[in-house]
């Protein structure tokens, strides 16, 4: 990230335009054909490609984004066919969804931690939610505006605690309200976390 963080680290003083490069690695026998990038565990780039045969590097992919407003953590998951051959092959599932099995391999990359908010140091998603939760006192309408410049994944986390401070989200009254949110990020964040909820 930024052409000197790898996994691991917290990416400090950011520039205003982030790069970020991904190495596909793996033995000589698999091969990778999609990439896919997330931020705070949301997809943001998918990248298909050709792997190159017989090669340990499969593939180098760079992608470029905005400095984050808030701080957010990079995930790379790259995926494959897999593997058959009787000397590496990917045992079935213990529990099948479908009679028809096609093995696909994966790896994943540790986080790398981008302090986008420029403090020095790596605020989750839930610790942002609870911050705006605080200051606007758990009212939704204000909780909502605040969330405008917050990604999918703090929205989310907002919405579970404002579910567990009594709110009902699933209510008419409140989905006219998060539905409507300015922010498609907050949308989608009431959504998904509203969606996991159980009768």
């Amino acid at each position: 990230v930024a052409g000197q963080f790898e996994v691991g680290d917290l990416a400090t003083n950011l520039p205003a335009k982030v790069t970020v490069e991904v190495e596909v690695l793996g033995p000589r026998w698999v091969e990778a054909d999609r990439l896919v990038l997330f931020a705070n565990g949301i997809p943001i780039l998918e990248k298909k490609f050709a792997s190159a045969p017989d090669k340990v590097t499969k593939a180098i992919v760079q992608h470029e984004l905005d400095r984050p407003k808030h701080d957010l953590y990079l995930v790379a998951i790259a995926t494959g066919p897999g593997v058959t051959k009787p000397y590496w092959e990917i045992p079935r599932p213990y529990q099948h969804k479908t009679k028809k099995y096609v093995p696909r391999i994966l790896g994943a990359t540790n986080p790398v931690w981008l302090d986008g908010d420029g403090d020095g140091t790596f605020t989750f998603p839930k610790g942002y939610a609870k911050r705006v939760v605080e200051q606007t006192n758990g009212d939704l309408g204000k909780t909502l505006a605040s969330l405008t410049d917050f990604d999918e994944a703090v929205a989310a986390q907002a919405a579970g605690i404002l579910t567990e401070q009594g709110f009902n989200l699933r209510s008419e009254e409140a989905k006219g309200r998060w539905g409507k949110a300015d922010s498609e990020p907050v949308r989608k964040g009431f959504a998904s976390f509203v969606g996991t909820l159980k009768d």
